[in-house]
């Protein structure tokens, strides 16, 4: 009752919001760990005996598994499982997957599962057998059998292994190291109640957020306290846009601050609700209008809400940043494969007229975001 309250407000005992706290008297709740971030669910899984209540839409089903694993776990029992990623379609891989299944079913289970809004795979393959060297030996005759170009190196949790990657790759890569070194110092210039991450959904603050997380990681693994993520929304925005806000904030455990209306009014209302916020990170290149002079860390100018700029990724251009995301699988809104390659509000932003193509039907379609060649023209969708 206190979680409904809490989420709808007052509401009477008898109304339909209280029918979600009706469970039997014998019920448990469990609140499950999000083994990312080790942060408890906000809402439990109601559970009778051996039977287990999960929701019904899809992700928050996929969600709970996750944060409830431990709870189907046979210590009697082990799985040995491959998965492969292939940006083929199901009907197109369907004669090799039978041909592998029909070597190898009396030992090996194979799956097959469709993923039409993945945005670097349309099937995943599944190999899962109690037995290791069968698994292994369908994994490499299926991989045998498959065109390497269809095959993907697919990260599924990229956020859970930020830091080790990013680092790494900040080894070779200039643009990377310099971003990772602009944002340690300003981990070391700010507590973290002191700074938060300006945050639209667009691709530059996509990447902005992954590197980050990976720097958290690095130099905080143990942290319990939250980083602050700006929204400061449009007057019409997109309903994916939205979505996959949110959605980024729940996977990197950030706390969403939601500010309406215009950058410097939505600024002077963050300066009266955090009077202690000093620090904004953002995702500026110097492509951007009004970007081409400045540097790393710069105020903003002096009749605006005092804030320390913090612009790790200025040097970036715009193939680098699709080269950064996709090299780490990261998630990103999904309209930048329906041809957007600047993200506004619906009043100005259509899909990048550089991208429209006819299909095999005659149909126009746009290529993704990613396929623009010429990133001056990144913009062009923008009226």
């Amino acid at each position: 009752m206190e979680l409904v309250t809490k989420f709808f407000g007052e509401v009477a005992i008898d109304s339909p919001q209280m029918k979600l706290a009706h469970v039997p008297s014998s019920a448990e709740l469990t609140f499950g760990v999000d083994p990312v971030t080790g942060k408890r669910a906000p809402y439990p899984v109601v559970s009778v005996r051996n039977v287990y209540m999960f929701p019904g839409i899809p992700h928050l089903l996929e969600s709970n598994f996750s944060k409830l694993e431990h709870l189907f776990e046979s210590p009697d029992v082990h799985f040995y499982t491959r998965e492969v990623y292939i940006t083929d379609d199901e009907m197109s891989v369907a004669t090799r997957l039978a041909e592998v299944n029909k070597k190898f079913k009396d030992k090996v289970v194979i799956g097959s599962y469709p993923k039409l809004d993945n945005s670097y795979y349309q099937v995943k393959a599944t190999l899962q057998s109690e037995e290791e060297e069968p698994v292994e030996e369908a994994y490499r005759h299926l991989l045998s059998l498959l065109p390497p170009e269809v095959i993907v190196k697919y990260e599924p949790c990229p956020a859970e292994h930020a830091a080790s990657r990013v680092y790494e790759l900040a080894e070779q890569c200039p643009l990377v190291k310099h971003a990772i070194t602009v944002i340690e110092d300003c981990l070391n210039r700010y507590k973290l109640s002191e700074m938060c991450i300006s945050f639209n959904g667009g691709k530059d603050c996509t990447m902005l957020l992954h590197l980050i997380y990976a720097a958290l990681q690095k130099l905080y693994p143990d942290r319990t306290e939250s980083l602050q993520l700006l929204y400061i929304r449009c007057d019409l925005p997109f309903p994916e846009v939205e979505l996959f806000i949110h959605e980024s904030a729940d996977r990197y455990g950030f706390h969403l601050v939601c500010l309406p209306g215009r950058i410097k009014e939505s600024l002077s209302l963050l300066k009266q609700q955090e009077p202690e916020m000093k620090a904004i990170a953002m995702g500026t290149r110097r492509t951007d209008p009004h970007a081409a002079d400045l540097e790393s860390f710069v105020m903003t100018d002096s009749d605006w809400p005092q804030f320390m700029r913090v612009q790790p990724i200025l040097d970036w251009h715009y193939d680098d940043i699709w080269k950064f995301l996709r090299q780490l699988c990261l998630p990103y809104c999904s309209l930048y494969d329906k041809g957007y390659t600047s993200l506004g509000s619906m009043h100005n932003t259509h899909p990048n007229p550089q991208l429209k193509f006819l299909d095999a039907r005659g149909r126009v379609k746009y290529s993704p975001a990613y396929k623009l060649h010429d990133g001056t023209l990144e913009r062009n969708n923008r009226y």
